[in-house]
């Protein structure tokens, strides 16, 4: 069972609150963010011994130099991290003029986020979704993992599947056949 470490802004608390007893019947054990007042240590700690970060996303959580502390340490940690949306502003989870911490935007950008604005919190396609993705990141396919030949694994797989699947040489064409004489 996995230890997920959820980072929001406590502007999402009731958004957290929410999802955390659907989380905690598949997942051994959920942390959080530190509310104001919390050893921000035993967050710290709590992160660090975390299998993953899910990531609660929203324009406050964007904007919280809290939430992309957890996650710059996430990433230095090497632990993979899930987005969830839980809010957005005009169409967007970002604001105009908030600052965003270059290793946060390396981070985020390759993680497909899944949806649970509004009602979607409480589909069961959605939270499908999340669990699905929660446990990808969880665990990688094998040739994320493997190597072949000292070569990274997506190398050493593309040429395999660039062999197998590379069309068959064209037969030759014979000389086309010279017209039949005329009596």
């Amino acid at each position: 069972m996995a230890h997920l470490y959820i980072s929001y802004s406590p502007a999402d608390s009731a958004f957290v609150e929410a999802l955390a007893p659907t989380l905690r019947n598949t997942y051994e054990r959920l942390s959080f963010s530190p509310a104001a007042g919390e050893d921000p240590q035993a967050a710290r700690q709590a992160l660090a011994q975390s299998d993953l970060v899910l990531y609660v996303a929203s324009p406050d959580a964007l904007a919280s130099a809290q939430v992309q502390t957890e996650l710059i340490e996430a990433a230095r940690l090497g632990k993979p991290v899930q987005v969830v949306l839980a809010r957005v502003e005009s169409g967007s989870v970002t604001r105009t003029g908030v600052s965003i911490a270059p290793e946060v935007q390396r981070l985020l950008l390759h993680v497909a986020p899944v949806d649970l604005t509004g009602s979607k919190r409480d589909d069961n396609k959605s939270l499908f979704a999340l669990y699905s993705a929660i446990n990808r990141a969880l665990n990688p396919p094998l040739t994320d993992v493997l190597s072949v030949d000292d070569k990274p694994a997506e190398a050493a797989s593309d040429e395999f599947y660039a062999e197998k699947s590379a069309p068959p040489p064209a037969p030759a064409m014979p000389a086309p056949a010279a017209p039949p004489a005329r009596p």
